[in-house]
């Protein structure tokens, strides 16, 4: 009885907790990716899109989606809109939601793996209140991230449920395992992660320790998660038409050299934010790394005595051993090590490898001196629960999430370019057009800012400067019917109706359905 007392308890406690630190987070806007993604995105106002969110990737919003197939996500906001519209509270009620069953999940799993309750409840509260994952809850569009470690967690706690010792196997919890791993994979690719996971795990079990029984239960097991997989792939390549599209990946540019050495620079920057995470901001950058360095031979050392940790603990339940396997595990398929992808580093990507750190820290703590150190890891906590609060008031206004933005990456030319789209929103031209000149300036092929720049001058009456910069941005991508639409507007309006409806007609043959195209070339005909 005591001990379903100390479960409740804690439960209420990591509850609480959230709400007290993400409260707050109910008076974030929408930014950055909301506007695309849930303002002004038409699939999510009616249930009857849901399937066309299905076959479709997110290049049918906009053509930075990039090779992104994230149907579930889409579809989340789908009952947001019906229920809240445009007031973002709701939709940050939505994540609040899926981070408290991310916590849960992750309480009960190594509760349920090691038997210990205070290890488990420290490392939820971790994951309840460290600032690392504002990004995920504060953030509207980042519920990707909270939702697929929900998932994730929910398949791997119905995983250990079905691998537990019982007279025959629970098919039951196989099918809850596959069934919320699917739904992880529909949110975000990295879920495919765990399928890698499951079959060195089963190769484990075959060789090494398991039993006949439970060979049988992990070869099933890698077997439903394999078809899901399967499924999945031949959904993502169905809506892309293609399995990877490389455009997006940048690292792939950089050569292999470059991206080892630049991961494991990177290394030491992410577990910095998670000990000290002061300096949270979207668009982070690191300068690529070329040579070998002491941070790089600092990082490759903290690998190296990592990895002799768990190998000399593999026989054993020991949770630090347990907590350092799955940070490198799941470090490694963002490290642009394995798969080259569109950045050199990005917060949300150490979410969940984030997860073995807390787990290792709590075991070490509390391993230690479970009442004086106890102390320690509440102060911990408090001090990020505080850092959450204060990073969730920079999601209040725009202006200010940009700007402070600013202040760690001044090279940020999306974060210029954001924050002129802003200051345009307001009516404020002067700020806006001192916004692109400074994202201009920075990177001069940015179309986005191109285009925003010749927006402005159009709207100035500057014709002929809009017009070249439009021109401009066509060149880079030819076939965008934003700035075709914008030219022929600048055309007309400087008189020359011939070149608009060129503009125009170039615009409706790339895609028909635009009435308000067709009415300008009916007119100007």
């Amino acid at each position: 009885m005591k001990n379903k007392t100390a479960v409740f308890v804690c439960l209420f406690v990591l509850i609480a907790a959230v709400i007290a630190v993400y409260a707050s987070s109910l008076k974030g806007v929408f930014l950055y990716d909301d506007e695309t993604q849930i303002v002004s995105n038409p699939y999510i106002k009616s249930f009857k899109n849901i399937p066309v969110i299905f076959a479709t990737g997110f290049n049918r919003l906009d053509k930075t989606g990039g090779n992104y197939y994230r149907p579930l996500l889409e579809v989340s906001y789908v009952p947001d809109h019906f229920l809240w519209g445009k007031d973002p509270r709701g939709y940050h009620i939505t994540n609040i939601l899926f981070h408290l069953g991310s916590v849960i999940a992750l309480f009960l799993l190594v509760r349920r793996f090691f038997g210990d309750t205070a290890l488990a409840f420290f490392t939820a509260l971790f994951l309840g209140v460290h600032p690392l994952y504002t990004s995920a809850v504060t953030y509207i569009a980042g519920r990707a991230d909270t939702m697929v470690i929900c998932f994730a967690l929910l398949s791997l706690y119905f995983i250990e449920r079905y691998m537990e010792v019982s007279p025959r196997p629970r098919y039951y919890f196989l099918g809850l395992s596959a069934g919320f791993y699917f739904l992880a994979l529909l949110t975000k690719e990295f879920a495919l992660l765990l399928t890698i996971v499951v079959f060195g795990c089963t190769a484990y079990a075959f060789f090494v320790r398991a039993t006949p029984d439970n060979r049988h239960r992990w070869i099933s097991l890698s077997l439903c998660l394999g078809m899901c997989a399967f499924v999945y792939v031949v959904m993502r390549a169905y809506a892309l038409q293609g399995i990877m599209t490389t455009q997006y990946n940048i690292a792939a540019q950089a050569g292999y050299g470059v991206c080892v050495l630049t991961a494991l620079k990177s290394l030491l920057v992410y577990l910095r934010i998670l000990a000290m995470p002061y300096d949270l901001h979207f668009e982070r950058t690191i300068p690529l790394a070329t040579s070998f360095s002491l941070p790089i031979a600092a990082s490759l050392v903290i690998m190296v005595l990592g990895a002799v940790y768990v190998w000399k603990k593999r026989r054993l339940k020991d949770p630090v051993s347990f907590g350092l396997a799955w940070f490198m595990i799941t470090f490694f398929p963002v490290s642009n090590i394995i798969i080259p992808l569109n950045a050199f580093i990005a917060e949300n990507w150490i979410q969940i490898p984030a997860l073995g750190i807390f787990l290792a820290a709590s075991a070490m703590l509390l391993k230690v001196g479970r009442r004086s150190l106890s102390a320690l890891l509440i102060i911990l906590i408090v001090y990020y629960g505080w850092g959450t609060i204060q990073r969730n008031r920079e999601y209040y206004d725009a202006v200010t999430f940009y700007t402070s933005a600013i202040r760690y990456e001044p090279r940020g030319v999306k974060l210029f370019n954001n924050l002129g789209v802003v200051y345009e929103g307001r009516n404020d031209m002067a700020r806006a057009q001192e916004m692109y000149d400074k994202a201009y300036a920075i990177d001069p092929n940015h179309v986005q800012t191109i285009n925003n720049l010749a927006n402005v001058y159009s709207s100035r009456g500057d014709y002929a400067r809009a017009i070249t910069l439009y021109e401009k941005a066509l060149a880079i991508n030819p076939d965008d019917i934003v700035f075709l639409n914008n030219l022929g507007v600048a055309y007309i309006r400087q008189g020359d109706r011939q070149n608009a409806l060129k503009c125009w007609e170039k615009s409706l043959a790339l895609r028909q359905d635009q009435p308000a195209i067709r009415q300008y070339v009916n007119w100007n005909q």
